[in-house]
């Protein structure tokens, strides 16, 4: 009787590894989704565009068919509007990523604490916010800003800085860090990893990495002007709908057709 009672709990016991052996294998692929590799060769390069190589570029964003630009570092950081500068910051001030919602532009700054929202038009500020983290990356998804700060989360705030929801950013399941410079696109988000030049895109929703692009044939470091710095500008014009890629101080801007890789994502 022992026996016959230990052999229907081994194989109760059994059963119900398996049945957890099972569940697992359903859901760890729907958690872990595949991260699709592509490289500069999924995609065709449209045009070459002059890029103003004396900006340190921070934020990169497409207003209408304006290019729009925010340069960093002490003492350098400006505005721009197709590289052409309509206002500078305060020498004490070095500013980051920046976007346009509504009729206001939004741009952080990366240390001073401080994030500013001015007029889209005039480029008069219109009020000052107290920002708690460090300023890198910023964009909107039409509603929220959707900012980084160099870490694996992004912070989707509104319009007055405040924070809403904290997404982490995981790929295979693990943490992704160095996210920088911003781009929503559609429901995802395509961010720069800094000091790289790989460009990952996020579902806006879950936090997940469901691409990673290797950009480093497109313009090699043989080949860049010689005051180039890394890779850190990416922009979407809805209008061509193309992407546009630059880096800090770099002379040229790419336009690239990427549908082939946008009909791949989930």
């Amino acid at each position: 009787m022992r026996l016959f009672l230990g052999m229907r709990f081994f194989m109760r016991n059994v059963k119900r590894q398996f049945l957890l052996a099972a569940l697992l294998c359903a859901v760890i692929p729907a958690v872990f989704a595949e991260v699709k590799q592509f490289s500069f060769a999924d995609v065709r390069l449209v045009a070459v565009h002059e890029h103003n190589e004396s900006s340190f570029t921070e934020g990169y964003f497409f207003s209408g068919d304006v290019i729009c630009e925010s340069g960093g570092y002490w003492g350098e950081s400006a505005f721009y509007e197709n590289n052409k500068q309509k206002f500078k910051l305060g020498r004490t001030v070095f500013a980051e990523g920046s976007v346009i919602l509504g009729e206001k532009l939004y741009l952080l700054t990366y240390q001073n604490k401080v994030a500013y929202i001015y007029d889209a038009k005039t480029f008069q500020i219109k009020s000052l916010a107290q920002y708690p983290r460090e300023g890198w990356g910023l964009t909107t998804d039409g509603k929220n800003l959707i900012a980084s700060d160099g870490s694996n989360n992004l912070y989707f705030m509104d319009t007055q800085y405040r924070l809403k929801k904290t997404l982490s950013i995981t790929a295979d399941g693990k943490s992704v860090r160095r996210i920088n410079e911003l781009e929503y696109i559609g429901g995802y988000i395509w961010a720069n990893i800094f000091i790289t030049d790989e460009v990952i895109v996020i579902d806006a929703d879950t936090g997940h990495v469901v691409a990673r692009i290797d950009f480093s044939e497109l313009y090699p470091a043989g080949e860049r002007n010689k005051k180039a710095d890394v890779m850190n500008g990416i922009a979407w014009n809805e209008t061509s709908k193309t992407l546009w890629l630059t880096g800090k101080y770099w002379d040229k801007a790419f336009e690239l057709d990427v549908s082939r890789i946008m009909k791949e994502l989930p």
